[in-house]
């Protein structure tokens, strides 16, 4: 119950690296560091910043409540191959305590948790952001080991 989002161009590598940067002293603060691997350049999308900012807060914040102190949050921006064409990739990769294979269904449904007291929205938020951009969301998740969260948006412009 959003309005449409406002894409305008922008890069995948600005707003992600804001991102990282807002989040650093939460990340600190919770004993827990962020690997930001970055490419030369740009990373041209449509975006509507603040929304990508949310979906990329929530997947952070996730991560950190997966984490024991000491561990890191690994993000990267690159390029890579969409289902129709040149795709602008950002992940997320925790060393949390990984979900477990029956939720990997349900993390994306409105309302699910695992985490008494929470609403259960914020994958879900973030899931209809990336499609907003144009974008897909994939997961992959080891029990013990830790999830990444691999998002994939179209690359703007036909220089790829």
């Amino acid at each position: 119950s959003q309005p449409p989002a406002q894409l305008l161009p922008g890069n995948l590598l600005r707003v992600v690296g804001e991102t990282v940067e807002f989040l650093r002293p939460l990340a600190r603060q919770k004993g827990m560091r962020i690997e930001w691997h970055a490419p030369e350049g740009p990373v041209p999308i449509r975006a509507d910043p603040p929304r990508l900012q949310q979906a990329f807060f929530n997947l952070a914040l996730n991560a950190f409540r997966a984490m024991k102190p000491g561990g890191s949050l690994r993000v990267s921006v690159g390029r890579g191959e969409g289902v129709s064409g040149p795709a602008a990739v950002a992940t997320f990769a925790d060393q949390g305590v990984g979900i477990p294979a029956e939720d990997l269904e349900r993390i994306f449904a409105p309302g699910f948790t695992t985490r008494p007291g929470s609403p259960g929205i914020g994958l879900a938020v973030t899931r209809k952001v990336v499609e907003q951009h144009g974008g897909t969301i994939r997961v992959k998740s080891r029990e013990g080991k830790g999830t990444t969260f691999t998002l994939g948006f179209p690359v703007q412009g036909a220089e790829g």
